[in-house]
């Protein structure tokens, strides 16, 4: 969840914990909270460490799901523009 009262903060609380994967969902939410700047609810299975990955894998795989998410949020927000017309 985006905090108000500084924009680069996220408030983050685990609901259901999968310790493998948990930082990783995490770090996935607060991005998105961030970038969206409304709260968001992650749900994932993956696990960097236990797949092998180096860090660079790690992150590139993160950027790859975010960006893919942000790609289908403008999406969305564009065809519910062109619907309300």
């Amino acid at each position: 969840m985006p905090d108000r009262t500084s924009p680069k903060s996220t408030i983050s609380t685990t609901l259901y914990t999968s310790p493998s994967s948990i930082e990783y969902t995490a770090r996935i939410a607060k991005i998105l909270a961030r970038r969206f700047s409304i709260p968001v609810y992650v749900g994932c299975s993956i696990d960097p460490h236990g797949m092998g990955l180096e860090v660079a894998e790690e992150m590139e795989g993160l950027t790859k799901i975010v960006n893919v998410i942000m790609e289908k949020w403008e999406e969305h927000k564009q065809e519910k523009a062109e619907n309300t017309k």
